[in-house]
């Protein structure tokens, strides 16, 4: 998955009198890099500064300081004991990243969350069909118009991080959130009274009917009921007393009751998730009551409000027992609301977001000479995501490992299109889904992957996506004096060539990061085009058009998935070989559900024991389903600090 180049990339260090005179091509391109360091050093003047020597020299020599472990954000600890690897494997035993040195630490937690903006139209949609079940069609299509000007929500990065993280971390209070709910209020509250009989069936027939004597008691019995339901616990008779108020004077009116409605759409505690803790509880954490627990598992796994089943076990304290709980939990994660929340993560985590536009460059000729009868609809950048996410439900729902969905090779597309790319037949959905032929080695070769929106391939930022999405290792930003400007192929040089020959030269400060930390991901997985097709040979075009070349890819690199490590991979399926069984993937999976869990960047020690727990999980090859299900069952779960 190739996106738009960002100024801030890792990208080529020398300047244009390099990029313009890579010479004719040898049999290894690592043969041309002496040529252009002395182009290089003639750039600048004829020498080198002792500084940038030093730069460089280091760069080189201690690649410790390119990489960091697991991002930029707080790493958890070393230590625990290596989680042994499948019978017949003969590399290391895996060795987990975090461990539970404190387990009296107590964790940070966020002051006050607010929904996102997924979560906030669920519970108004839950609100509105479990409300008027005859006519809620009607009504959600009534405040359609405000319901989609609500704000979405933006990835957050941990602190120094140049990529957006997950959409949950995004707790920004804009004004639009305060306009648009007000809207979102008034509008509901005028569909829900807009004629008798969605009053009678909304409010009740005591709102309706000629006896104004029983008005009080008809506005206070739906505030307690539909309250219940927007604030995901009882109401005491303090709130529903004050939410009644709006609807004063009586007798009612149907704006009388508009009014009440809108209110308890605007309250706080429809918008933000308070947490008060179990009544009674002392201490430095406490355990979450009933309703604040059923708040968090619904709204964690299903992105919505409780259903009646989690409520009655929290209002009947059920739920507070080991046994319900356990119960409750496997109910939400075997069910298919669960699998949204299920994509949201993988796709924040996997940056399909940043999957770039296929089509802009169709029309133009040597992009159309490249695509051949492959030309990119409007359709297909989605196509290409919906493959990736269909692959990780349908690996989650047959009781798979994160290992197998690294090494699951089928296609998971119904685009006829994209199919022709797989060079398979388009999946309808059910069954098996079609192996596709070739060198497909699973996750890093699924097109979204793979494709830039462009003719060439894009290997610095495959390498990065890699380096930084699937292993959490951080990148750090270019030099300020580098050039953003991207390798391109000629006659003369193939990509990987072109990309070694700008970021590679030895003598220059990239070389340290990009020639072992970066590069060698990337040009694992060059036997694919940019449209993610398999190939043998990259064909060069011109500007017209024209075929200029068609020169024979290179994919042997050392990856150095663990700084260090010598082993050599012959493309892309030696490549997943290696991630998998280095275990980087399956702690950095660990510390990305952790953040996507509770909605916050990690606390190194505070947070340990949490993290070592899903990262046991992960690393012990338990099925995804116990993996997402893991979080629920943590001490920070259930409970919280005030502190």
């Amino acid at each position: 998955m190739v996106r738009a180049q960002r100024a801030d990339a890792p990208v080529c260090c020398l300047g244009p009198t390099a990029r313009a005179a890579i010479p004719a091509r040898s049999p290894r391109s690592r043969d041309v890099l002496p040529w252009i360091a002395a182009c290089e050093s003639r750039r600048a003047g004829g020498a080198m500064s002792l500084r940038t020597r030093s730069i460089c020299v280091v760069a080189a020599l201690a690649l410790g300081a390119c990489i960091g472990d697991l991002d930029d954000a707080p790493a958890g600890p070393r230590g625990g004991d290596p989680v042994p690897r499948p019978p017949g494997t003969t590399r290391p035993p895996r060795a987990p990243l975090y461990a539970c040195d404190d387990p009296s630490a107590v964790a940070p937690e966020l002051p006050l969350r607010r929904l996102t903006s997924t979560q906030l139209r669920n519970t108004l949609v839950q609100l509105v069909e479990s409300s008027a079940p005859s006519s809620s069609a009607a009504i959600l299509a009534s405040i359609a118009p405000a319901m989609e000007r609500l704000p979405a929500d933006s990835g957050a990065s941990a602190e120094g991080s140049r990529h957006a993280g997950f959409r949950r971390l995004d707790q920004a209070v804009q004004q639009q959130h305060v306009e648009v709910l007000y809207d979102v209020g008034v509008a509901l509250g005028a569909a829900f009274t807009a004629d008798p009989s969605r009053v009678g069936e909304i409010f009740g027939a005591c709102a309706s009917d000629d006896d104004d004597s029983n008005d009080g008691v008809c506005v206070r019995s739906f505030v307690r009921v539909f309250g219940e339901r927007a604030f995901r616990r009882p109401l005491t008779d303090e709130d529903v007393e004050l939410l009644a108020s709006a609807a004063d004077p009586l007798p009612l009116s149907a704006d009388a009751l508009a009014n009440v409605v809108a209110l308890i759409v605007n309250s706080p505690e429809l918008f933000y998730l308070p947490e008060h803790g179990a009544d009674g509880a002392v201490g430095a954490t406490v355990p979450l009551d009933a309703f604040e627990l059923a708040a968090r598992l619904s709204y964690h796994f299903w992105g919505a409000p409780p259903d009646d089943e989690l409520l009655e076990a929290a209002r009947t304290g059920a739920l507070l027992r080991s046994d319900e709980y356990e119960r409750q939990l496997d109910r939400l994660v075997a069910d298919a609301r669960a699998d949204e929340a299920f994509a949201e993560f993988f796709s924040d985590w996997l940056r399909l977001g940043e999957v770039a536009e296929l089509d802009v460059q169709v029309g133009r000729p040597r992009f159309d000479a490249f695509a051949g009868a492959d030309v990119p609809t409007p359709e297909l950048r989605t196509a290409m995501i919906d493959d990736v996410l269909d692959a990780a439900r349908a690996n989650l729902r047959a009781g798979s490992s994160l290992s197998d969905l690294l090494f699951d090779r089928r296609s998971y597309t119904r685009d006829p299109l994209l199919a022709r790319i797989y060079g398979t037949s388009p999946w309808d959905g059910s069954g098996e889904p079609p192996t596709p032929p070739g060198a497909r080695a699973g996750l890093l070769t699924r097109p979204a992957f793979l494709a830039t929106g462009t003719p060439t391939t894009r290997p610095i930022m495959k390498g990065v996506l890699v380096r930084m999405a699937l292993m959490c290792e951080a990148v750090p930003s270019p030099p300020a004096n580098a050039d953003a400007v991207r390798p391109e192929a000629s006659a003369l040089a193939t990509t990987r060539e072109a990309t070694e020959a700008l970021t590679e030269a030895p003598g220059t400060s990239c070389a340290g990061c990009h020639a072992t930390a970066i590069n060698p991901l990337g040009f694992a997985t060059e036997g694919f085009d940019a449209l993610g097709r398999e190939r043998t040979v990259e064909r060069i075009f011109g500007e017209d058009g024209a075929l200029l070349a068609e020169l024979p890819i290179d994919t042997h690199v050392v990856p150095s998935v663990i700084f260090g490590d010598p082993m050599e991979a012959e493309g892309a399926e030696d490549l997943t070989r290696l991630l998998d069984e280095s275990g980087r993937v399956h702690s950095c999976m660990a510390r990305e559900y952790f953040r996507f869990t509770f909605q916050r960047t990690e606390d190194a020690r505070d947070d340990g024991c949490s993290l070592a727990a899903i990262e046991e999980a992960v690393l012990g090859g338990a099925s995804l389903t116990e993996i997402f299900a893991s979080s629920a069952r943590l001490r920070t779960f259930r409970e919280r600090s005030f502190e």
